[in-house]
């Protein structure tokens, strides 16, 4: 490995660590934020100077959907949104996918590498949730950890646990079972829902896979009894039987430390988009449910704005009224509005990815990141050892944001953009060194990957 590759990968660490830290309101830890900038630009400094794009199929369609959020900027303006708003709150943490350019990629070696700087950015954020839930001890068995550390709504977790389930030889076998123990002990202590349903499709995917690969048969075992480990103290406990709610734990804060009073300011409604929660749409109702719920009610706005304009949406940050975001949950929004002296009309957020792309960048936006989706499945599907547990990471993280809004977080985008490097962006000589009868090494640079839009056989 070459001087110039260290210190991308130095780079490259940097980043996602920073990243890690900034937890689920990065505007709250400028630090982190500044260290994650001067880190990327610098990547990118190193990058301008020796351009290397992938041609395959995957990076024709991230660039496309780059070149998709530009073109959202004058839809976004002809519809009332500010340049602020369309920069900082959707743009910026969407075009942070780009670092799949700049991932530090010359040889095989390369990608187990950046798969490790990926696990220790996991570890860091293994690092600040136990810090935060440290302050809460004596709650720790009465709320899910979530009510304490907002911290573990990121989805680090998902990233850990897939990586080190379907890794090989990225860590010792004993620092693999250590790390899968306290990673699935913040997952069942988060109590997020859809998390642990994602644990368990992924822990199903692993079963799948035993007859296939033998290094995952000798895992099995020790995998079983890790989750169970993970599982106990909670079950002992009766948590998992509790219907905890964040709220409560959120009065008892208030409750103790109380905000001074303050007259909530009045806050100008957003241009076309406040309206009143309208009768819900009948052949989405038989996929979504009857009932009604805050992120049914938000597909539903979602698809009403994108059949308004079909082929390039609203523009990125269009705005949500927040009598639909917190439909189930109003009360915490008129408290979080008497603690910060200010009102929320509407919120920039959506609990679904793809509704909001819809809404937001059209048909325009969909089919761009559907291309980029398809070439990562095409390259996975005959991927070497990282390719797997990447493409598992990037599976359990888009399942993920199918429920929540937390892809608008930067470290959404830097994960996307990281794993789907480690995926896609081999380069690899196959049929080259074919031809030529060579036999390629695991330290060997990579040429071309070739893709699917080569010609010839495709390995």
């Amino acid at each position: 490995m070459g001087v110039g590759m260290r210190y991308q990968h130095m780079l490259f660490a940097v980043v996602l660590t920073a990243s890690a830290l900034m937890g689920d309101a990065p505007q709250k830890h400028l630090i982190a934020v500044a260290v994650a900038g001067a880190a990327l630009a610098a990547l990118a400094v190193m990058w301008v100077t020796r351009p290397a794009i992938p041609r395959n199929i995957t990076s024709y369609g991230l660039m496309a959907f780059l070149a998709s959020i530009a073109i959202s900027l004058p839809v976004a303006l002809s519809n009332g949104t500010t340049v602020f708003d369309w920069a900082f709150r959707a743009a910026a943490p969407l075009a942070l996918m780009g670092v799949f350019f700049l991932a530090p990629l010359e040889t095989e070696e390369d990608e187990a590498a950046v798969l490790k700087i990926i696990l220790a950015a996991c570890v860091a954020w293994a690092a600040l949730s136990f810090w935060q839930l440290s302050s809460h001890v004596d709650l720790l068995w009465s709320y899910r950890w979530t009510a304490l550390s907002n911290n573990l709504i990121v989805p680090f977790n998902l990233v850990a646990i897939a990586v080190l389930l379907f890794g090989r030889k990225l860590v010792s076998q004993r620092m693999t079972w250590l790390l899968l123990l306290i990673f699935g002990l913040l997952t069942v202590g988060g109590g997020y829902r859809s998390h642990i349903a994602i644990i368990v499709g992924l822990l199903a995917a692993f079963a799948v896979s035993l007859p296939f690969v033998a290094e995952y048969r000798r895992r099995a075992v020790p995998v079983v009894l890790i989750a169970g480990l993970a599982i106990a103290p909670f079950y002992a406990s009766g948590m998992l039987d509790q219907n905890m709610k964040v709220g409560e734990h959120e009065e008892k804060i208030v409750a103790k430390n109380p905000p001074a009073p303050k007259a909530p300011p009045v806050t100008k409604a957003p241009p076309a988009a406040i309206v009143k929660v309208e009768a819900g749409i009948p052949w989405l109702r038989k996929f979504l449910g009857s009932r009604d719920g805050s992120r049914v009610l938000e597909i539903e706005y979602a698809y009403r704005n994108f059949m308004e304009s079909p082929l390039v949406g609203k523009g990125l940050a269009f705005p949500i009224p927040s009598e639909i975001h917190f439909y189930n949950d109003l009360d915490y929004l008129h408290r979080l509005e008497a603690a910060n002296g200010k009102t929320y009309p509407y919120v920039y957020m959506m609990h679904n990815f793809p509704a909001s792309i819809a809404m937001t960048m059209g048909l325009l936006g969909l089919a761009s990141l559907g291309v980029f989706f398809i070439g990562l499945l095409s390259h996975a599907l005959r991927g070497g050892a990282t390719a797997a547990p990447a493409f598992a990471a990037i599976a359990a993280i888009c399942v993920f944001s199918l429920i929540s809004a937390a892809w608008t977080l930067p470290q959404f985008s830097l994960l996307i953009g990281g794993l789907a490097a480690v995926v896609s962006q081999r380069r690899g000589r196959q049929r080259n060194d074919n031809k030529a009868g060579i036999e390629k090494t695991d330290k060997q640079p990579l040429g071309d990957r070739h893709d699917l839009f080569s010609s010839g056989d495709v390995r």
